[in-house]
């Protein structure tokens, strides 16, 4: 067992103290056992304080008047085509980030050359630091629109609405809880045969249990699953199968990621499903030149194609940047060189 206490000052937010305890047992040279408790602080970074406050121009699908486009259908109010603007900046008045955190978890080799990992942890973060979107009001709108939206004067043309929006406030704020629990797991095998060379084989995964977000003026949720904040699959692994005899290896990887729901931009009480995203890589190598190695492979072997989505957080139409890579088969060649 072992414990730690870190002290940090700052001549803005004052002192904090955090400590972290850490446990390991291994009743057997098979198993070992391990657990951790710790809190921690970051304190707002200059940018988050003191970036200059500015407006910039934003139009796209999912960003239009919620109150006056369905009654004055103009373009001006409208999405894909109205422009508005968006107030981005720092704030000096924010406060420190803090967060609690916990794991517990086990490592069994049951034969020599193969393991079997299992970790549980969880965070739970206050007072992160961030901004909303002008996507993100519009579709909370009953509940940011009073605090996030600024409005010209009421239109002669529409008297019983409210006036066009001019921008949408994005500072920076203290505006998000977040607590997140999941399973971490670990598989490796190791085999060397003299006919075969050295094979190995490892898996790294990790499946979301819970992913609370509790953010400012809105009721908490839960996004594992479905796309929230940003889209959240609830499992992700990376795997990959290495052999390697003398100066030759390859490799033939796995990056996968499961599917998720979203909302229906034309009716948000439905759902559908965006697909599961699998990507596999091979490479080849050669080392036995004096001091370098050559290595040819190809990225997303399959010519895998991102799944479908309505995403509308991004310019980015029919498949989400931050879930997917849009980019194809790719070939490359590399030669590497170490001077010595």
């Amino acid at each position: 067992r072992g414990g730690s206490v870190r002290y940090d000052h700052y001549s803005d937010f004052g002192g904090t103290t955090n400590p972290k305890i850490a446990v390991r047992w291994q009743p057997t040279p098979s198993l070992l056992l391990r657990g951790a408790w710790g809190t921690g602080f970051r304190a707002p970074t200059l940018p988050d304080l003191f970036t200059p406050r500015f407006t910039r121009v934003v139009s796209g699908p999912g960003i239009y008047d919620p109150v006056r486009c369905p009654v004055t259908g103009s373009p001006d109010d409208c999405s894909p085509f109205g422009e508005f603007g968006w107030n981005q900046g720092g704030t000096t008045t924010l406060q420190p980030e803090t967060s609690t955190q916990y794991s517990a978890g086990a490592i069994w080799e049951p034969v020599p050359g193969a393991s079997v990992g299992i970790e549980w942890w969880r965070l739970e973060s206050r007072n992160s630091i961030g901004y909303f979107n002008p996507g993100f009001i519009v579709e909370n709108y009953d509940a940011l629109g009073p605090t996030n939206v600024v409005r010209g004067p009421v239109d002669s043309a529409y008297p019983d609405l409210p006036g066009p929006i001019q921008s949408f406030n994005g500072w920076n704020e203290n505006m998000i809880d977040r607590t997140t629990s999941g399973i971490d797991v670990a598989l490796k095998a190791v085999t060397t045969s003299p006919a075969l060379g050295r094979l190995r084989f490892s898996l790294d995964g990790t499946y979301i249990l819970t992913y609370s977000v509790g953010v400012a003026r809105i009721a908490p949720f839960d996004i594992a699953g479905t796309f929230g904040l940003e889209p959240m699959p609830r499992w992700r692994h990376y795997a990959q199968l290495n052999w390697q005899r003398g100066a030759w290896g390859a490799t033939l990887a796995q990056t996968f990621q499961s599917s998720y729901t979203e909302a229906l931009p034309s009716d948000t009480t439905q759902s559908r499903t965006v697909g599961t995203y699998s990507v596999w890589d091979v490479q080849g190598v050669y080392t036995g030149f004096r001091n370098a190695s050559l290595a040819i492979g190809i990225r997303n072997l399959l010519d895998t194609d991102p799944p479908q989505t309505f995403q509308t957080r991004s310019w980015q139409i029919g498949y989400d940047p931050g879930y997917a890579d849009p980019r194809g088969r790719a070939y490359y060649l590399r030669l590497t060189y170490a001077f010595k």
